[in-house]
């Protein structure tokens, strides 16, 4: 349409956060054995932990490390910043530090970054099945996500190298994250 006018072809230029949206959905897809369609996105853990989201707050056992969070983020960005740190000290330490529990953020469509909020939180209870999402969610992923957006060879080569056992999501990186700097 655009030749037929004489006019150049426009370039579409993805926003990053939402190709990594894209990335996290696909990824927990696989991972969590299931295809995900609106408006009912959901996973094995989400209702049982939306119903049973006080009485996990109430059982768990609190580690003593403090966390110092000083990233700035606020909200519900800020409750995913904070359960990426906690997950990836569990994963060194093998004990979880201090956790901060906060209101569970609203399911949306369009923010996948709930979902892996959730998915973090179910992490407490169902560690075994959740943890190859959650160490991605909480490293590779959290890595570009909490990042400046800015293109870097060795991000995309981590984030691509992250990806190999999801075909999907690896294709879905290849061809709509933005490569200029």
């Amino acid at each position: 349409m655009f030749n037929s006018r004489g006019h150049q072809v426009p370039q579409f230029i993805s926003c990053q956060h939402h190709v990594l949206d894209r990335i996290l959905r696909l990824v927990m897809d696989q991972e969590l054995g299931a295809s995900t369609t609106s408006p009912n996105i959901e996973y094995f853990f989400v209702r049982n932990l939306i119903n049973n989201y006080e009485t996990l707050k109430s059982k768990f056992v609190n580690g003593t490390d403090e966390i110092t969070d000083r990233s700035g983020w606020r909200d519900d960005m800020r409750l995913l910043y904070h359960m990426t740190t906690v997950v990836r000290f569990h994963d060194e330490h093998g004990r979880f530090p201090l956790l901060e529990f906060k209101k569970l953020p609203n399911i949306s469509n369009a923010r996948w970054n709930s979902r892996a909020i959730l998915a973090i939180l179910a992490f407490i209870d169902a560690r075994r099945r959740l943890k190859r999402v959650c160490l991605f969610i909480c490293t590779a992923w959290a890595d570009r996500w909490f990042s400046d957006q800015k293109f870097r060879v060795t991000d995309f080569a981590e984030l691509e190298e992250a990806l190999a056992p999801y075909q999907s999501a690896l294709v879905c990186l290849r061809k709509h994250w933005k490569r200029e700097s």
